[in-house]
């Protein structure tokens, strides 16, 4: 039986290792864990001190948010204000082109004005010519001149005026004398 108290022997000095290991490593463990707690105290010190930053910390945010909602807003602006001078610039083009077309109708209707007026100089200067060479003898009046006025009849100071075609006519008829 010696062979067994030996045997219990070498038992009890294993397990005495085992548990001098694990106490060991116990007592490691306790000061890796006061080391912990010691870190953790700190670090919760830290994130208390810092949690009075928190509300900069989001204003920041909400300044980062503000400004990316403004520059948006600025891009489709500019975008619409582009649309519209595009919109304006079309607008003034087709007003400069009607205007210029007008222009040319009213200087085309001027022109034939002038040209108008510059036959009727004509006329009534032959007609002072022929007054002027026949003096006191008898003369016609030019036919023609109520034709190109189209037939109208002519009002002086709101007095209604007969068409020239019947004085013609009856000047041409009667012959009258002048000066007599």
């Amino acid at each position: 039986m010696w062979w067994l108290a030996m045997a219990m022997g070498g038992v009890l000095l294993w397990m005495n290792a085992k548990v001098w290991r694990a106490e060991r490593r116990a007592a490691v463990l306790r000061a890796e864990k006061a080391t912990l707690t010691a870190c953790l105290t700190a670090a919760q010190q830290q994130l208390d001190e810092l949690a009075e930053y928190e509300a900069i910390l989001d204003a920041e945010t909400y300044v980062a948010e503000f400004l990316t909602a403004a520059a948006k807003k600025a891009e489709a602006s500019q975008i619409a204000a582009q649309d519209t001078l595009a919109d304006a610039r079309e607008q003034a083009a087709a007003i400069l082109h009607a205007a210029h077309l007008r222009a040319q109708t009213i200087a085309a209707e001027a022109h034939a004005a002038s040209e108008m007026a510059r036959e009727f100089e004509q006329t009534a200067r032959a007609m002072k010519n022929v007054i002027d060479r026949f003096d006191d003898k008898y003369f016609a009046p030019v036919t023609g001149v109520h034709e190109r006025l189209g037939g109208q009849t002519v009002s002086l100071d709101g007095a209604s005026v007969e068409p020239l075609d019947h004085h013609a006519s009856s000047m041409q008829s009667s012959r009258y004398t002048v000066g007599e």
